[in-house]
């Protein structure tokens, strides 16, 4: 094989064979327009005019991309996977994607072939800071470190005094807790 349909045609014609049932069939490593298999052996004696059928190549399969954001990562990478995909797969911390789905992937949708990349990004979750110790520092710059790691800082006066010192007692949640960036922190102050 590997004969142009038209090749095949004429050189059916010229053996004073006739040309069958065209069907044509996906290959992935086959042009469109090659003939992939015919349904007799090359070199077979036959009856003149004996009908020949041909399957043609229709080339390389387009496939449909599936929109996999915010599904499980593991589940996409199974899924692209088995519709013959290569996957790559990138890693990113992510406020509001839950830890273990897909942020984005690249293409998002449209055709591609088997074996072409579709690229994912897997979320770590939010990103995490630890909290520091403030305590006897004044309460100005106790927030600003606070603020300093990108958390939100409410302050709660907790003066047993007469008279407020303005020094930070503690942080709830408490020193050394783990929290998420952009997570509210209260500052108790006395």
């Amino acid at each position: 094989m590997g004969l142009t349909r038209e090749e095949a045609e004429k050189a059916l014609t010229d053996g004073r064979l006739a040309v069958g049932k065209v069907t044509e069939a996906w290959s992935e490593d086959k042009a469109a327009g090659t003939v992939l298999k015919a349904s007799v052996e090359e070199g077979a004696e036959l009856k003149r005019d004996t009908p020949v059928d041909l399957t043609v190549s229709k080339g390389r399969e387009p496939i449909r991309v599936p929109d996999l954001v915010g599904s499980s990562a593991a589940n996409a990478e199974k899924e692209l996977d088995d519709l013959g995909f290569r996957v790559s797969v990138k890693e990113e911390n992510s406020a509001t994607v839950e830890k273990g789905n897909v942020i984005r992937q690249d293409p998002r949708s449209g055709n591609l072939y088997r074996g072409d990349t579709v690229t994912i990004v897997r979320s770590l979750g939010p990103q995490m800071v630890t909290i520091p110790g403030v305590w006897g520092k004044n309460a100005d710059d106790a927030k600003k470190i606070l603020e300093d790691l990108d958390l939100k800082v409410e302050i709660q006066n907790d003066s047993g005094f007469g008279l407020p010192l303005n020094l930070a007692k503690s942080t709830d949640p408490a020193e050394g807790s783990k929290v998420p960036v952009g997570s509210t922190v209260k500052l108790i102050i006395v």
